[in-house]
């Protein structure tokens, strides 16, 4: 518990977003997106499963993007994954994950970005959302509970 509690003190959300008109009992399609490449599946669990738990713990009605439900749903959070690590190549997001997380998050009228990993990256990517740092489960229960304890 404390763990959780040290890494949710760590969430930062990106200056200026205004986490408004959240509702926790309607569909929130959560959209993972990797930019690790062939580490996508990370060694304690598929990105975005601890978010999705957390979530549902707290009663949110969170649903993975591939469940028919989730096509219509108003409320839309990515839990983009974006470690950085020298093997890339590169410093930023590759343009085609850029690409492929601002559709995702223009879908919907509210939507906001779990970013797995720098800061940077949402300042570049200009979407709103939090930083949750790494990509490691504890961080993502931690952006669960910043997220209930802001929107719900």
């Amino acid at each position: 518990a404390r763990v959780l509690s040290l890494a949710r003190e760590c969430i930062v959300p990106v200056p200026g977003w205004r986490p408004d008109g959240w509702v926790r009992d309607r569909p929130t399609a959560i959209v993972t997106l990797s930019d690790d490449g062939m580490a996508e599946r990370a060694p304690d669990g598929e990105t975005g499963r601890a978010l999705i738990e957390e979530l549902r713990a707290a009663g949110w009605n969170a649903v993975p993007a591939e469940e028919p439900v989730a096509r219509n749903a108003a409320q839309r959070l990515l839990a983009l994954r974006s470690t950085p690590r020298g093997w890339k190549g590169r410093a930023r997001i590759s343009d085609d994950v850029a690409r492929r997380a601002r559709a995702a998050v223009g879908e919907s009228p509210r939507a906001a970005v779990v970013l797995l990993g720098h800061a940077r990256h949402l300042r570049e990517l200009g979407l709103p959302g939090i930083c949750a740092w790494s990509h490691e489960e504890t961080m993502e229960r931690a952006a669960a509970r910043w997220l209930d304890a802001r929107l719900g």
